[in-house]
């Protein structure tokens, strides 16, 4: 689901399993991840993670030092597990290797 960044962080502070994307409208790597990120989660979706999606220039955050998570590239992945995020990711990521980063 799409959500604005202070949304967002809400979200993720209430839910155990979030994967995270940082997207913008823009960017050819973030509309060819779609399908690869959609076929993904149904398999992540039977470990409890559910997508947040947010746009990383709306939010300000693209290519600016940021103390939760820093965008450099889009789209880029975070696995947030209990508030904790860890970058797994960014630009294209093939599928089988999305949901092997996020179950690690």
């Amino acid at each position: 689901m799409k959500m604005i960044y202070k949304d967002a962080l809400k979200y993720i502070k209430n839910n155990e399993k979030v994967l995270l994307e940082f997207y913008t409208d823009w960017c050819a790597d973030c509309r060819m991840m779609e399908p690869v990120v959609d076929n993904a989660m149904n398999e992540l979706k039977k470990d409890g993670f559910t997508l947040v999606k947010v746009n990383a220039e709306e939010a300000n955050l693209y290519k600016k030092e940021n103390p939760e998570f820093e965008v450099l590239k889009v789209p880029s992945f975070f696995k947030v597990i209990n508030n904790k995020a860890t970058h797994i990711g960014y630009e294209y990521l093939p599928m089988e290797h999305l949901i092997k980063k996020v179950r690690d």
